[in-house]
């Protein structure tokens, strides 16, 4: 074991993702919701977690990415809300939880 404090097990765990939304234009009832982040250091993956609002638990749910993701679309029907956070994961350890967004299609 080493007295190496830079070299414990929290600097193997990836650092927390920043996701940012973007919203397209409405075409027939449908608006096109593309949320995207920057890659953290040392992640081999990351997971999207979601609810609708209110909740419903049929729309409770994940959703893995592999480690080069940085985008993921969707096309959400007016009305519709959901909350998402989103972590970094490697083989050693998850990162911190992001902020939860919420997004809504007027």
């Amino acid at each position: 074991m080493s007295r190496d404090v830079s070299l414990g097990l929290g600097s193997l765990c990836p650092g927390m993702v920043l996701p940012r939304v973007q919203y397209g234009d409405a075409i027939d009832g449908r608006r096109p919701v593309t949320l995207s982040w920057l890659p953290a250091d040392s992640a081999m993956g990351y997971t999207l977690y979601f609810t609708s609002v209110p909740e419903n638990s049929e729309f409770v749910g994940e959703r893995k990415f592999s480690g080069d993701a940085t985008e993921f679309s969707a096309q959400l029907l007016a009305g519709d809300r959901y909350l998402v956070a989103m972590r970094a994961v490697s083989s050693y350890c998850d990162g911190p939880l992001s902020t939860t967004i919420e997004l809504v299609a007027p």
